[in-house]
């Protein structure tokens, strides 16, 4: 449907050479650029066609009717409506707006009007007057018979000088002021384009809030700027501020089912889909997972085809986030509060964590590592051994006997000693510590738990150590 939206108030008065009308030509709400195809303006009155005149002037997406235009300036007082004929590259004329057309009017000026000024007569002076020509008549005639009397009246219902009937249908065809109340049981607003005018604090201008019809089905509720009000729906609020406010909708406004069946096609005109809606993915396609959801549509402005939608779904838990443009949405799945990592608190993270960055700890003292409990254990020497582990670390202690029965035989690998859970991840070699007796003394610990010996037989008394990494699960 092809639209036409005003920018003003439409009104000139005669001989007023410096207005200009800015108008903006939409196509099922997607502006037209006309400024590089030929257009002419079309008007007309009640008593039918006045005149075309070729739009000359634009500014940025608008059309621009300049009173200063030789015909225009031609325009008497009166009521007018514009309409706008575009001839399209392929040829075709398109014609804006559909329905009717754009009403505006051009005012009476002062100096329009001729006066002289008139003596001054009380109305005394016309009932002395009258009376006394009818005196005169009087005297010039006889006196006839009396009458018979006359027939009872009705009791009419009008005033002196009252238009108005109670039971009849009246019609206003001028401006009428009511100071009073008016309570009415329907009021239907008829006119191309029909608005109604709110005047805060009996300000005198054009309007200080606007509600007005551009086309059937959508009201715009607009500021005298042009730019969009906004509806105060809290009824508990007393606005004192002038300007229109909005407050608690969210809990006054209910869901429809959707009427549309692909968000694809709400992305490409997502101004006429604002609002909240219940549906599903079994009826409506390019949703980002399966389910039923309540979608809150919010377009950037009346006209845009950029917006977000919000989808709550309400059989699982889970929110998306659209982001429209133009036919294409980006999705994105919000985050569960309850199921992620907070800045601040106690909280348990399962599951190994990758870190490809460096991680850097404030403050060492609060960061705790489990450790588990410290097992000892008999070599194959009989010598005990005892390992401690903290977190990924192992510390692996081995004491031996200051005498020869503890010789350690070179080029040896004894049975499995070292427990489940303190295990190297590769082969780690003891280091020496106390006094070696000969030799040199070697032992190495193995992935799988047992221990081999070095290339030579080495007597000795003191410890030796080890400090390396494991995989293995924690012990219990």
């Amino acid at each position: 449907m092809k639209t036409v939206k005003l920018y003003g108030i439409g009104q000139n008065k005669f001989g007023d050479t410096d207005t200009r009308f800015k108008a903006q030509l939409l196509n099922n709400d997607t502006i037209v650029l006309a400024r590089s195809m030929p257009i002419v303006a079309n008007i007309a009155n009640k008593s039918g066609f006045v005149m075309t005149v070729p739009v000359k002037e634009f500014e940025d997406d608008n059309v621009v009717i300049d009173f200063n235009d030789g015909d225009l300036k031609k325009l008497t007082p009166d009521d007018y409506w514009l309409e706008f004929e575009v001839t399209l590259e392929d040829g075709d004329i398109a014609k804006f707006p559909t329905d009717g057309g754009m009403p505006f009017t051009i005012n009476q000026n002062l100096k329009s009007t001729t006066g002289k000024l008139v003596p001054t007569v009380t109305f005394q002076q016309v009932l002395d007057a009258v009376d006394a020509k009818v005196d005169k008549y009087v005297h010039t005639i006889q006196k006839g018979d009396k009458g018979d009397t006359g027939s009872t009246g009705p009791d009419g219902q009008n005033g002196k000088d009252g238009d108005v009937m109670q039971d009849k249908a009246n019609h206003f065809t001028q401006t009428n002021t009511f100071d009073g109340t008016v309570y009415l049981g329907q009021l239907e607003i008829k006119s191309p384009i029909p608005y109604i005018d709110f005047h805060f604090n009996n300000a005198s201008g054009d309007f200080t809030t606007r509600l007005i019809e551009y086309k059937a089905g959508e009201l715009s509720l607009r500021n005298p700027d042009d730019t969009p009000a906004t509806l105060h729906a809290n009824v508990d609020y007393a606005d004192t501020s002038g300007k229109a406010q909005i407050a608690n909708v969210a809990s006054r406004i209910t869901t429809r089912v959707a009427t549309f069946t692909n968000f694809i096609d709400v992305s490409k005109k997502i101004s006429s889909y604002q609002g909240l809606w219940n549906g599903g993915s079994d009826t409506i396609s390019a949703c980002p997972e399966a389910g039923w959801f309540v979608a809150n549509i919010i377009s950037w402005s009346d006209v845009s085809d950029v917006g977000y939608i919000i989808l709550h779904y309400t059989d699982h838990d889970a929110v998306w986030f659209g982001y429209s443009s133009a036919g294409t949405i980006q999705w994105t799945r919000m985050a569960d509060n309850s199921k992620v990592l907070h800045n601040t608190g106690n909280e348990t993270a399962a599951g190994d964590k990758s870190f490809t960055g460096s991680v850097i700890i404030q403050d060492a003292n609060p960061v705790k590592v489990k450790q588990s409990a410290t097992v000892e254990f008999n070599s194959w020497q009989s010598s005990k051994m005892k390992a401690t582990r903290f977190g990924n670390i192992v510390s692996l202690r081995y004491s031996v006997n200051p005498n020869n029965d503890n010789k350690i035989t070179k080029n040896q690998t004894s049975a499995v000693v070292i427990p489940q859970g303190y295990r190297p991840m590769e082969p780690w070699n003891m280091a020496v510590g106390g006094t070696v007796s000969s030799g040199s003394a070697n032992i190495t610990v193995n992935p799988n738990g047992t221990l081999s010996s070095g290339w030579q037989d080495a007597p000795y008394a003191g410890m030796m150590t080890a400090m390396y990494f494991t995989n293995d699960p924690f012990p219990s």
